[in-house]
């Protein structure tokens, strides 16, 4: 649908998480974008303290980022002015139907990808008579951008392996395990200075995930809760993290089958 030679010149993006089925792709509907907006940076979430009595302000820097809109600049292009039609119709449903956070990819930055929500409508300009158009698509994205590879699954095989994160930002990993016995813990970083993960009365040999970001552990899929394990993990009073440079990971003798999914991300 649409003229596919402007992709030679102008880029797609992508909704959904890469290898699972239903993923939105710009392209397939004719939809180009511009480069404009996709290299924006967050606004800090900080403050400025004015006392009364003393000169200038104290700086208070809460240590996070607000989420960020981007903006992409859409062309459409028919072949016909029923084909240019249908075409956005079918567009605008698709993008109104995903009403939660995805995974958002563009060909512009190829190796990372955002985490996004469409909250708007879509108002389209058409020109050529009816047979193109020309919108923007604003999405509310969380302020991280996160790197291909911090989805790939990294496998201990013995205790006291490490990871290096690439980055200088702290990373919530996704940690998954198995219990043998009726306890243990998963220690990150020498003398667990990233975070311990204690374990207690787990069921035996289920799979149990630990999501270092919200603080959640659960069986299941990732994302996807099928028994709080709450009850059982105890992630102490700081979550767990991967911090700049490397991370050593140890385990007693009853935790096995230990995956770990780092979550790299930047600004």
């Amino acid at each position: 649908m649409g003229i596919k030679t402007v992709g030679a010149i102008y880029k797609g993006f992508v909704i959904g998480k890469e290898g699972e089925p239903g993923r939105l792709y710009s392209t397939y509907y004719g939809v180009y974008i511009t480069g404009e907006g996709v290299y924006n940076t967050p606004e800090r979430d900080d403050e400025m303290v004015y006392i009364p009595g003393r000169n200038g302000a104290l700086y208070r820097n809460k240590g996070t980022f607000k989420n960020i809109e981007v903006t992409y600049h859409c062309g459409m292009v028919g072949d016909t002015q029923t084909d240019f039609a249908s075409g956005i119709s079918a567009f605008r449903n698709a993008l109104l139907l995903r009403d939660h956070y995805l995974p958002l990819y563009d060909d512009y930055n190829t190796n990372e990808y955002r985490m996004a929500v469409y909250r708007r409508g879509l108002e389209v300009d058409p020109v050529a008579y009816g047979q193109a158009g020309k919108f923007d698509i604003t999405f509310e994205c969380k302020p991280q951008r996160f790197l291909k590879s911090g989805d790939t699954e990294l496998i201990w095989s013995s205790s006291g392996q490490s990871t290096t994160n690439p980055t200088g930002w702290n990373a919530s990993p996704i940690i998954k395990f198995k219990m043998t016995g009726a306890s243990g813990t998963i220690t990150l970083g020498d003398n667990g200075v990233r975070g311990v993960i204690t374990i207690n009365g787990a069921p035996l040999n289920t799979e149990i995930i630990v999501d270092c970001e919200v603080g959640e552990a659960y069986t299941g899929y990732v994302g996807q809760l099928t028994a709080s394990m709450n009850q059982y993990v105890d992630l102490g009073a700081k979550l767990p993290y991967l911090g700049g440079g490397s991370t050593r990971i140890t385990y007693t003798s009853n935790v096995t089958n230990l995956k770990v999914t780092p979550r790299w991300w930047r600004i």
